[in-house]
Formats: structure tokens, C-alpha cells, sequence
């Protein structure tokens, strides 16, 4: 077990943990003791590099078509009065962490770490439901976490330096409330590039 998975075992409020890093089958085996486990199917290839520094643990590249990953009808995510969902996805060859939580009343997104406010387009999407998750582009995808909390920014943080990255000094650009779609205005491909430490 990694620092970074013991991390987000030990928080208060994990409902599911998907590390993604199945050698065959097409079952997402839930790291918690509630036994979540979804279902992977479409096109989809196991055994990629993961998200984390110094970690083994491998990632699922998805075909940006078909291939998603299913949620078990068992975790009623819609009984939550407070909600966050993280993952990890590598986008055009730069792993980008992602947060999205819910009090009950707002929405709050965060990429790598940092707060979003509202704007336009990208090439990273969160829908309105979280039942699937996949992409529509080619994309792996890692590490993902369903909490009946919110996580808190301090949280967030922590979860992003222990997978050993640090806050890019880039400025980001926002997210589009109404379509869940970032934006980037200093590249061209809407990639925000993220910084491994060393």
C-alpha cells in the first residue's frame, strides 16, 4: 500500500475507492470494505502507468468512445447530503488531478488542487452523473474516490502533495457550471500541466 492509498483509506466519509489497477477481468474492485465494485466495460486497456510518484499501482486507458467504468446501483450516491468525487486522469500525456464536491447546495471543482471558478471548454469533462465515468477523449484513468463529505481544500492539498505533485504556478482558468467543462487560455490542446515533484 502506497502512502497515497493509505491516505484515502483513512479519510472519514470514503464510500468507494477504485485504484484502478486490475491485471485482467473487467471488474474495478472497490479498495474499501463496503465491496463497491463496478463494472468496466467498452474498450478500455488495464495494466497502464498510474497517476502516482513512485507508485507500481497502474491506471485504465480508456478508448474515448466506448469504454466506461459503472458504478454499483448499491452505492446511492443521491442519499448523500454532502458528496465528493475524486480522480485522477491523463489527458494528451499530463496526468491531471480532479475534484469535484458538494455541500447540498454548491458545486466546487478544483484542478490539481487549486479552486475553480466559472468559463468555457476543454478536454476534461464531469458530467451531471456520476453513475459512469469515462471520457471523450482517450484518457486513462486512476485513483478514483466517492466520499459522502466534502473534502476540504486542506484535504485536497494533502491528497495532491502526497501523490507527489505540488500546485502548478500556472494561471488556471475556470469551469463552466452549467457543462462541467474547463477551459485553458496558455494552451492550445486546454491541458493544465501539472508539476511532479522530484
Amino acid at each position: 500500500m502506497s502512502a497515497y492509498s493509505a491516505l484515502i483509506l483513512s479519510e472519514v466519509g470514503l464510500q468507494a475507492y477504485y485504484r484502478m489497477d486490475e491485471t485482467s477481468g473487467t471488474v474495478a474492485h472497490d479498495s474499501t470494505s463496503h465491496a463497491y465494485n463496478a463494472a468496466l466495460s467498452g474498450s478500455f486497456t488495464l495494466g497502464q502507468p498510474g497517476a502516482i510518484v513512485g507508485d507500481s499501482d497502474t491506471s485504465i486507458l480508456f478508448d474515448g468512445a466506448t469504454g466506461i467504468i459503472s458504478l454499483p446501483y448499491t452505492l446511492n450516491y443521491t442519499t448523500f447530503s454532502t458528496l465528493s468525487l475524486e480522480f485522477w486522469t491523463n489527458v494528451a500525456g499530463t496526468w491531471q488531478y480532479i475534484v469535484i464536491t458538494c455541500d447540498g447546495s454548491n458545486i466546487f471543482t478544483y484542478l490539481n488542487s487549486l479552486p475553480y471558478s466559472a468559463s468555457a471548454t476543454s478536454t476534461v469533462v464531469v458530467g451531471d452523473l456520476i453513475d459512469f465515468a469515462g471520457s471523450y477523449v482517450t484518457s486513462n484513468l486512476d485513483e478514483i474516490a466517492l466520499y459522502n463529505t466534502q473534502l476540504s481544500l486542506p484535504q485536497i492539498l494533502n491528497h495532491y502533495a502526497t501523490a507527489g505533485y505540488s500546485p502548478s504556478s500556472l494561471t488556471f482558468p475556470a469551469v463552466n457550471r452549467r457543462t462541467g467543462l474547463f477551459s485553458a487560455t496558455n494552451r492550445r490542446d486546454g491541458v493544465i500541466p501539472a508539476t511532479k515533484r522530484r
